[in-house]
């Protein structure tokens, strides 16, 4: 299969997952599309890694690092730009954070 479409099932998936975990933890930011963060303010790209070692849900943990990473910079929404897979168990993920007012 091609990365890019890998990519985007991967992509595809987490912005599904995201409004599942969102309706547990409002105060964290919401995974969202490029389309919708428009008339936001951009703060700063981020990476999440899920280190070292074997970890079969890879995607997961580095789904979790980056939505702390972004509540914790103050964002309101959260754009994946790249999922990077590094062999079968670990790899990054690269997004855009912002905050948007309603």
């Amino acid at each position: 299969m091609d990365a890019k479409i890998i990519n985007r099932i991967l992509i595809t998936s987490l912005f599904v997952f995201s409004f599942n975990s969102h309706a547990t933890e409002p105060s964290s930011p919401i995974i969202t599309t490029s389309s919708e963060v428009g008339n936001c303010r951009f703060i700063s790209a981020i990476s999440a890694s899920s280190g070292f070692g074997k970890q079969a849900n890879w995607r997961q943990l580095c789904q979790h690092k980056m939505l702390q990473e972004a509540k914790d910079a103050g964002a309101t929404h959260v754009v994946i730009e790249n999922i990077t897979t590094i062999g079968a168990y670990n790899g990054t993920i690269d997004a855009s954070v912002y905050i948007c007012r309603d």
